[in-house]
């Protein structure tokens, strides 16, 4: 959300007129998501380290739901990912 606010000319450097913000460094999110020609999908947050049993699950809970939702039927689909091990597992 952009703010605005007006300064007189060479007042911008000024300490009152400077909010300071954290860029880098503030920590990570993971997220699984996916999309659809009938729309977006669910958004499912991940903890802790990505493995086959994770990414399993975040299937049945993310890609799953998503179908049901949209009234997608699941033959009807072309699922698409990259060659990570750990989604080529059995």
């Amino acid at each position: 959300m952009a703010q605005y606010c007006r300064r007189r000319s060479g007042e911008e450097f000024e300490p009152q007129n400077v909010w300071q913000v954290l860029k880098h460094g503030g920590g990570s999110v993971m997220v699984w998501g996916c999309m659809t020609s009938a729309g977006w999908g669910r958004l499912v947050l991940i903890e802790g380290t990505m493995d086959a049993e994770l990414y399993c699950s975040v299937l049945e809970e993310g890609l799953l739901t998503t179908l049901d939702d949209l009234k997608i039927n699941r033959s009807d689909i072309i699922f698409q990912q990259d060659n990570d091990p750990k989604h080529k597992s059995r």
